[in-house]
This record gives structure tokens, sequence and C-alpha cells, in this order.
């Protein structure tokens, strides 16, 4: 046992401070727009929870727009156009 001021802290006990940690980004889905703005959206996930006061686990899902536009011709083929606005969602930490 090691004293500091008016604490006194068990130096032999276990105290493993762990940080989340995530996966590497997923691929983007597809625009869920087959005309007009869409959305595509990616995820990751928790690979290890924090635990015993580690960092909270980073933003787990982006969003970011897209344009889908359908052409009318002989081949009728559908041309996504995705913007590189990136829209981050953070869950709240689990208490």
């Amino acid at each position: 046992m090691e004293q500091t001021g008016n604490c006194i802290r068990d130096t032999d006990a276990p105290f493993n401070l762990l940080d989340c940690q995530v996966s590497d980004w997923g691929q983007w889905s597809e625009c869920n727009a087959s005309c007009g703005t869409g959305i595509m959206t990616r995820t990751r996930k928790i690979l290890q929870s924090p635990q015993n006061g580690g960092k909270h686990c980073p933003t787990l899902m982006q969003k970011r727009g897209c344009q889908g536009y359908r052409c009318h011709g002989h081949h009728d083929k559908k041309i996504l156009r995705a913007n590189q606005n990136v829209i981050t969602y953070t869950p709240p930490p689990k208490i």
C-alpha cells in the first residue's frame, strides 16, 4: 500500500485501464435515392469496450449526402454521385 496525502492506494491491486478499440470503417452503402437527394452510410464496430475509465468509443457511423439521377435513353442507366460532406453520429456513452 502507498499513502499520498489523505489517500491510500493499494499498488498491488490490478487496475487495467482499457481504451475503446474499434474496427476499420466498412464500405459506403449505396445511395438510398434513385432520383434526388439521398444518404450513404458506413459503420465500424466496437472491438473492445472501454473499461476502468478508459477512453470512450469514437464515432461508429458516418453519413454523407448523395444525388441519384435516372438517365432516360436506350440503356436507362443510373448514375450516382456522392458529395464529400460527411456527417458523423456518436452514440452516447454506455453507463
